[in-house]
């Protein structure tokens, strides 16, 4: 005996029989089984499939008014009255019993709240009904996504380095033709939502009037902020194969607190680019007082003015005791002086936000 289970739902017996019934007709007749048994068939199973239907209608038009009541909305009996009057209201309850989609009850509902409350513009009104509509429930969810990209400083998986962060275009980029990346972005700027892989203003007002403000926050969507702090990382030994790991190690350390970082030196040329840093974090290697020497007076100066860390990451490490800091880790005080770097970091932060 098959011990699996069977892929094929049961016949009921009276299927069964009227399915014999028919078969025996057709045969008797001489006529060619297929074409007729299909029709019989369809035609026995007629009512049974309007009475599906009309149960799928119930419950889409349950989802929709659940959703829409959610809430309260602040409208008189005469106001009340004229929304559920309007053709506007009556074509969007159509698209969404009509859709193929279920998920998308919601966002039918949200956007009735929002024509109710007379937030999305008469305009506009139809245009996206007819959008929403036609459009798959992926690329309204790209569009929220895109929308909360463009108004945050996303923080990219951790493939990602430094302070890069998540653009619109990853969810509104054409990609590759034929790809549905590419048809999806097609489709949202056929309709004005979207162009050269960013959203539109009226994207903007479109995905706002069909999710809720909670939909639209970036923990909602799967992903961190970067803070609003900018770390630089002061490395005189770029190329050093020591001193780069130490700096790989310290940037993953402060992307883990959310801190975006950059690994740089000060130099008499381009201390001007460090204006735009709110800390820094300066790691001295072996040699990185012979390559700091001819930059001191420049690196004095960008030390006054950004808080820094100063970490001594080899047992010969110097650097000139007049050098402002927050806090120096020396050589093997700590047994994980990059974190401690950083948790003197963050403590300043706090101490400056309490000031």
């Amino acid at each position: 005996m098959d011990d699996k289970p069977s892929r094929v739902l049961p016949t009921p017996d009276s299927e069964v029989r009227a399915v014999s019934n028919i078969a025996i007709k057709n045969a008797l007749k001489g006529l060619p089984l297929f074409g007729s048994l299909l029709a019989d068939l369809l035609q026995a199973r007629r009512e049974r499939i309007a009475e599906a239907m009309r149960e799928q209608s119930k419950t889409r038009l349950d989802q929709f008014y659940a959703a829409l009541l959610r809430d309260p909305l602040t409208m008189d009996h005469d106001q009340a009255c004229a929304f559920l009057d309007l053709p506007d209201f009556h074509a969007l309850l159509r698209a969404c019993v009509a859709d193929i989609e279920d998920e998308k009850a919601c966002a039918y509902a949200i956007l009735a709240r929002g024509i109710a409350a007379g937030d999305v513009p008469v305009d506009h009104r139809r245009h996206f009904i007819l959008s929403l509509r036609d459009l798959s429930m992926e690329e309204l969810v790209r569009l929220r996504k895109a929308l909360v990209a463009h108004e945050q400083w996303l923080i990219p998986d951790q493939s990602g380095i430094g302070n890069g962060h998540v653009a619109e275009e990853a969810f509104l980029g054409t990609g590759q033709p034929g790809s549905y990346q590419s048809i999806h972005s097609q489709n949202l700027s056929a309709r004005g939502f979207a162009y050269s892989g960013r959203i539109s203003e009226l994207g903007i007002e479109f995905a706002k009037s069909i999710w809720r403000p909670s939909e639209l926050t970036p923990e909602a969507n799967g992903f961190a902020t970067w803070l609003k702090q900018n770390i630089a990382i002061l490395n005189y030994e770029i190329g050093s194969r020591h001193m780069d790991n130490v700096a790989v190690d310290l940037t993953d350390r402060l992307r883990a607190m959310r801190f975006p970082s950059s690994v740089a030196s000060v130099t008499t040329a381009n201390k001007d680019d460090f204006r735009n840093f709110t800390r820094g974090i300066l790691i001295l290697g072996s040699n990185s007082y012979a390559k700091m020497n001819p930059h001191l007076d420049a690196l004095r100066e960008i030390l006054t003015q950004l808080p820094t860390v100063i970490v001594q990451t080899a047992k010969i490490a110097r650097y000139p005791d007049q050098l402002q800091s927050v806090g120096v880790v020396r050589h093997g005080e700590f047994p994980d002086p990059l974190k401690v770097a950083c948790e003197m970091l963050a403590d300043s932060m706090r101490k400056d936000t309490k000031a």
